[in-house]
């Protein structure tokens, strides 16, 4: 209970005194028993919080769960797609997948030098 810690300590503390000290005061327009009634709506209003933020932790959970079951059984449609005979790993199938096909990739590997033209530089001698 990060925020309204520090509030609900100080409306039950505010509370007790007012209960000790003058029970019978009307103070903002409301008696004491009208405030314990505000303090407990507060109160109940944080515990909804608390539970609402649990519940999406624990939400929270079951996505990151769920997404490692979903990509691994794309994984395992697209594996299947490419070792299948009738589709293949250059088939429209797996493009239309999003997927780069076998004759959509680039070729020809290119060994640049260090000085990035292609050549490798001479030592100095």
């Amino acid at each position: 209970m990060k925020n309204g810690k520090k509030t609900s300590t100080k409306a039950d503390a505010v509370n007790t005194g007012w209960k000790e000290e003058a029970a019978g005061a009307s103070l903002a327009g409301m008696t004491q028993a009208q405030f314990t009634v505000k303090v407990k709506a507060y109160k109940d209003t944080l515990a909804a919080r608390d539970a609402l933020r649990a519940s999406l932790l624990a939400n929270s959970e079951d996505i990151v769960t769920a997404d490692k079951q979903m990509r691994e059984t794309v994984q395992a449609v697209v594996g299947a797609v490419r070792g299948d005979p009738d589709h293949g790993s250059d088939s429209a199938l797996l493009a239309s997948m999003g997927y780069v096909t076998t004759s959509q990739r680039k070729t020809g590997k290119t060994n640049k030098g260090k000085n990035g033209n292609g050549n490798t530089p001479t030592p100095n001698n």
